[in-house]
């Protein structure tokens, strides 16, 4: 039974006065303005409990069951229990349903019920009130504490009976009972859609609505903000008198095929391990091509030992995979030119050494310190080797390793064959984050005695699933495996960074052009610099939220320069270019059905809406850059205006494939936009 408080007692703790007693009271004083106030207060409340009482007379005086003695009340609510009641009206069987205490004070166990009603049940508020068109039933014993019914006997609504008591609505939904949350409106999964929670009121939204969308947009702008303004620190500044730069990884990262050779002048302090910053290692052995000495670092073509001509390149098939532009040389030709435009130098900043210590064909556990296949030869002790011997030519200077550049992961591309058993992504970022572990140590240990005081950072590039392979597991599972680890694992080292996708950048189909490679190069630099001059902490162009309703996906972004744009990677001598998807795909949880896209649009500038044909699970996954669809590429960039020190060039007289020969490139600075990373995330992805 529910208690009406009288409308005096608002008023304080007084005797109620009559009509007449507040005139005299008015006419036998001056009253102040606040006196006046509450004695017109007074009459207001008069006034009103004495309409409430008449209205009550009318409405009951047809009731049989009216009692005015004193009835005290049996009931298991605390506040009635043992209240003693008179002016009540009863049941049949002497159910009390209204009444009043000795202040006048009104106890109503129904307030107002439209239609003919009739009351049945013991009086201790348990029982049922019916009319024609619903019930209202009230146990202690069944599932329901309280429970509405309509004329057909099914539930409209119910309070359950447990510690935690919630209200059920056909269909599962659920309005309270969550243990996080004060109030929650929840289907029949769980997910609470309306609510409140740690003091905010949660609502639904259209995630498609212009006002929604430009606070998305608001919204991951602050984020990108806040990851270029973070400061960062705890790694080795390039403050030594030399430092060390290499890539590691397999043939990207080597360079193969990219010749013919291109950057033949050499930057002022830049610096190479023999005749060429190549190498003829193979167990353990960084094996210099040429006298063991610092030489002015330059691109050269090598066919073993032998270092070859402009006469010798052009003689090459268009498929040789001779090494002749690694990525190294892009990477050192662009953190020295930076360094030298800040400082107005020639030569500023520290004497730059580069040295290409990777092996193409090899898969992770293949470069890794410790390989779990037996009997594989000692990759990692190349690059250790290497280390050792720029060391031994610099002397006493210092000497320290400021930025690694790291490029693998085609070896494990084929459905993400890894070892027999592995878990795909799972073992992938393991071996991943023990590799990058153990190149931190080794550079410690070694350069530690020489100026090195932090680790490195380790700047990645992501691999391209492409030819159909790497967007499952070995097991089947859906998800770009190898490339959602790679970036997995830059979003969460504290040391490392992912530049960015690889497909951008010219190449020969299997791998990069020369001008490809040294692009690719260029962008390491680029990350490296603002990471270690800005104290950015830099992650790529990605989705950072995944909304959906109906047939529409709406996709924000981490935009490192807004606003998003469409553009085209140009790859063997054309683009890549898809005018409705962009590179997006929709499927299904299992990555097999999959959901025609109509349309991609760039509605905000960190926004991308997909139209598809059907309607969107929430299941479902949102793709890009797959293999089996687009072999690895998109449209997606942003609008950085940074360019790279050097030009793309074209030298046919080297033997440079006619496919290169791409006006819209040529003697023009490499573009260092960054592109949308490959990715696979559910409808549901949110970092909010």
């Amino acid at each position: 039974m529910a208690r009406i408080a009288s409308p005096l007692e608002a008023a304080g703790d007084f005797s109620v006065a009559t009509t007449d007693q507040i005139a005299e009271t008015e006419d036998g004083k001056i009253l102040t303005a606040a006196e006046r106030v509450d004695i017109e207060q007074t009459k207001l409340a008069v006034a009103v409990e004495a309409a409430l009482r008449k209205i009550l007379d009318e409405r009951t005086e047809s009731i049989n069951g009216r009692n005015d003695a004193s009835v005290v009340i049996s009931s298991p609510h605390p506040e009635l229990d043992g209240k003693t009641l008179s002016n009540t009206y009863q049941t049949a069987e002497g159910g009390v349903f209204v009444g009043t205490d000795d202040l006048g004070v009104l106890y109503s166990m129904i307030h107002r019920v439209l239609g003919e009603f009739s009351v049945s049940g013991p009086t201790s508020l348990k029982g049922s009130v019916s009319s024609g068109n619903y019930t209202i039933e009230y146990s202690d014993t069944a599932e329901y504490s309280f429970v509405v019914r309509g004329f057909d006997g099914f539930i409209g609504f119910g309070l359950t009976r447990e510690s935690s008591p919630k209200m059920e609505v056909p269909g599962g939904s659920k309005l309270g009972g969550q243990s996080d949350w004060s109030f929650g409106v929840q289907d029949e999964q769980g997910n609470v859609g309306l609510g409140i929670k740690d003091g905010i009121w949660h609502e639904p939204y259209h995630p498609l609505s212009p006002s929604e969308i430009a606070r998305q947009d608001a919204r991951n702008k602050d984020f990108s903000r806040r990851l270029r303004d973070a400061n960062l620190s705890g790694f080795q500044i390039p403050w030594c008198e030399y430092m060390l730069t290499f890539v590691w990884g397999q043939s990207l990262a080597r360079g193969v095929q990219t010749n013919p050779s291109i950057s033949k002048d050499a930057l002022p302090d830049t610096y190479m391990i023999g005749n060429t910053v190549n190498q003829n290692g193979g167990d353990g052995a960084y094996v210099v091509i040429g006298p063991t000495v610092l030489n002015p670092l330059v691109a050269q073509t090598n066919s073993g030992a032998t270092i070859l001509d402009g006469a010798g390149e052009a003689a090459l098939s268009a498929d040789s995979s001779l090494v002749g532009e690694p990525p190294v040389i892009g990477m050192v030709r662009g953190i020295k030119n930076f360094l030298n435009r800040k400082f107005f130098s020639a030569s500023a900043g520290p004497k730059i050494i580069a040295i290409n210590p990777s092996i193409g064909s090899k898969t992770l556990d293949e470069i890794s310190k410790v390989p779990e296949t037996p009997g594989a030869l000692d990759i990692y002790g190349i690059m250790l080797d290497g280390m050792d011997k720029a060391l031994a030519l610099t002397g006493a200077s210092t000497i320290c390793v400021s930025t690694v550049g790291f490029m693998q992961g085609e070896g494990n591309l084929r459905n993400s064959v890894i070892l027999p058993g592995d878990t795909g992504k799972t073992y992938y970022k393991a071996r991943e984050w023990q590799l990058f572990d153990d190149i931190d140590a080794d550079v410690m240990s070694r350069f530690g005695a020489r100026g090195q005081t932090l680790p490195p950072i380790i700047v990645s590039y992501q691999t391209r699933a492409k030819g159909g392979f790497g967007d499952f597991a070995v097991g089947g599972e859906p998800g770009l495996p190898v490339p959602m680890a790679q970036l997995e694992t830059c979003l969460e080292r504290a040391n490392t960074f992912m530049a960015g996708p690889s497909y951008p950048y010219n190449d020969k189909s299997t791998h990069y052009s020369s001008n490809g490679s040294r692009h690719q190069g260029h962008n390491l630099a680029k990350v490296s610099r603002r990471v270690l001059e800005n104290g950015e902490d830099w992650q790529p162009l990605r989705p950072i939220e995944i909304r959906y309703r109906d047939n529409r996906v709406v996709v924000n972004f981490h935009v490192p320069v807004g606003p998003l744009r469409f553009d085209a990677p140009w790859g063997e001598g054309m683009q890549a270019t898809f005018p409705v998807d962009r590179g997006f795909l929709v499927t299904d949880a299992l990555g097999i059905a999959v959901n025609p896209i109509q349309s991609v649009e760039i509605v905000a500038d960190t926004v991308i809406e997909i139209a598809c044909r059907d309607t969107i699970s929430q299941t479902d996954l949102v793709w890009y850059a797959d293999s089996t669809f687009h072999d690895g590429n998109g449209n997606l960039c942003d609008s950085d205006p940074e360019v790279a020190y050097d030009r793309y060039e074209y030298i046919p007289e080297r033997g440079m494939d006619p496919a290169e020969n791409i006006p819209a490139l040529i003697d023009k600075p490499y573009s260092l936009a960054n592109w949308c990373v490959a990715f696979s995330y559910p409808m549901t992805y949110s970092e909010f």
